[in-house]
């Protein structure tokens, strides 16, 4: 079965690549925290986060294309939100708006695409997130293309098994498919509790590397700086 893994280029050649993941996890969620409250009637603030955040996608040497595949899925709903919202589509608001959610997508498709999923989950631990939501990604990760798999066979036995093309017999087998996966799904699941129950697994993720001092004052120093410059630009716009 092939899969595509979202964190595919995140050993590529990209200067992104090469930020430890807490400083990336910092400094993604400082410039979402400046994008979030930029003011939508003040479109010539949003210019420069727009432009930052595709300066970053193109330091990170990821495909162009990768980009437009994953903002054409999002951007339907950030119109339909938008119409719903301001109303008037050749407003300034509603070009703000759709610039300041285009930024903090792609700032999120960065963080995602060039840091490994093991790694980002570290870098939570390390922040403090929820032990309780760590281990809930951790496992969908590992076991969603397990499902992908399990989908696909009974998608390829069904194929091989029906030669009716009845609508009334595809939606009876399509509701036993997915009642068929249901199960398997939750039988599975029981029986990988049951294994790391029997190993040890006490509900905590363990990591064995510890980051060192120096990457913890560059991610501080980084961290403190993004959040000062951020409070300066707030300040400067309320100013205004």
């Amino acid at each position: 079965m092939h899969h595509t893994y979202f964190d595919r280029f995140a050993n590529t050649s990209g200067l992104f690549q090469k930020i430890p993941a807490t400083t990336k996890l910092y400094t993604s969620f400082a410039l979402l925290i400046a994008i979030v409250t930029l003011p939508l009637n003040n479109i010539k603030a949003s210019i420069p986060y727009f432009i930052l955040c595709i300066s970053l996608f193109a330091v990170s040497n990821l495909p162009w294309l990768y980009l437009i595949k994953r903002l054409i899925v999002i951007l339907p709903f950030i119109i339909i939100a938008g119409i719903g919202i301001i109303g008037d589509i050749l407003s300034e608001r509603f070009t703000t708006l759709i610039m300041k959610t285009s930024a903090a997508a792609i700032i999120l498709i960065v963080l995602t695409s060039t840091t490994a999923f093991p790694e980002l989950l570290k870098a939570l631990h390390k922040i403090k997130v929820p032990s309780v939501f760590i281990a809930i990604l951790a496992f969908l990760y590992r076991f969603i293309f397990i499902l992908s798999d399990e989908r696909e066979s009974l998608q390829i036995a069904i194929k091989s098994r029906t030669f009716c093309r009845k609508i009334k017999l595809a939606w009876k087998t399509t509701g036993w498919q997915i009642g068929t996966l249901f199960l398997r799904s939750s039988e599975r699941a029981d029986r990988i509790y049951n294994a790391m129950l029997a190993r040890g697994f006490d509900g905590e993720i363990h990591t064995s590397t510890q980051p060192s001092a120096k990457t913890w004052v560059i991610q501080t120093s980084v961290s403190i700086g993004i959040i000062i410059i951020i409070r300066l630009i707030i300040w400067l716009e309320f100013k205004c």
